[in-house]
């Protein structure tokens, strides 16, 4: 069974955050369109939530379900049921601020930036 997160909570945690910026959105029926390529494939009960799109090559999509992301160019997914661990990269202040670091059920890492 995959686990799933309320879109809900999702949104409200992100907006509580600081929500969108110039690279950071909640996709809505309106915007939508602008992220076909990064939503494409999802079943169709699931809808993107969050996206931090920077370029094509550079971006981070939040659903209920998972996590997709590309960095220039490479891509992978990471169902929420596969995640063990999120935390804040400690590289220095700016990365806390903009990085995070996802720890994957077989300890893998994956690095996920999201400009403010």
């Amino acid at each position: 069974m995959i686990k799933v997160k309320k879109p809900n909570v999702i949104l409200k945690i992100f907006n509580k955050n600081g929500g969108e910026s110039e690279f950071t959105k909640i996709i809505t029926a309106e915007n939508e369109a602008n992220y076909s390529a990064q939503l494409k494939g999802l079943p169709e009960d699931e809808k993107g939530l969050i996206i931090f799109k920077k370029d094509d090559d550079n971006w981070v999509l939040i659903t209920k379900r998972r996590i997709r992301s590309a960095s220039k160019g490479e891509g992978y997914e990471l169902f929420l049921e596969d995640l063990e661990e999120a935390r804040h990269c400690l590289e220095s202040l700016e990365a806390y601020r903009h990085k995070f670091i996802l720890t994957d059920k077989d300890d893998n890492n994956h690095t996920l930036a999201i400009m403010p």
